[in-house]
């Protein structure tokens, strides 16, 4: 997998960004990636992703996939790019 160390400007937490191999949309990786699951308010960032894991999909894609509504899907993906430190956003895709 594939990821970049990011430090988000508003807290100084380290953070690992992902690209989706679904669609490409860039996400904060967090415990609930490591646990199969859709990332929730108390998850922590991640110190470091399993050697040889592969990159999940992001949490928009993957709700999308469990058959969430639209406004789970779009909580989803406004969520996947905050600091799970801060919850701020911090990563844009331009």
């Amino acid at each position: 997998m594939d990821a970049i160390g990011l430090t988000c400007r508003h807290c100084g937490t380290e953070n690992f960004v992902a690209e989706c191999p679904n669609d490409g949309r860039s996400f904060v990786l967090t415990t609930a990636h490591l646990d199969g699951r859709l990332r929730e308010f108390e998850d922590r960032p991640v110190e470091e992703f399993p050697p040889g894991a592969e990159t999940p999909l992001c949490d928009f894609c993957a709700g999308k996939a469990a058959g969430l509504g639209l406004a789970e899907l779009v909580s989803a993906g406004l969520r996947q790019k905050t600091c799970p430190a801060c919850h701020t956003e911090f990563i844009s895709d331009g």
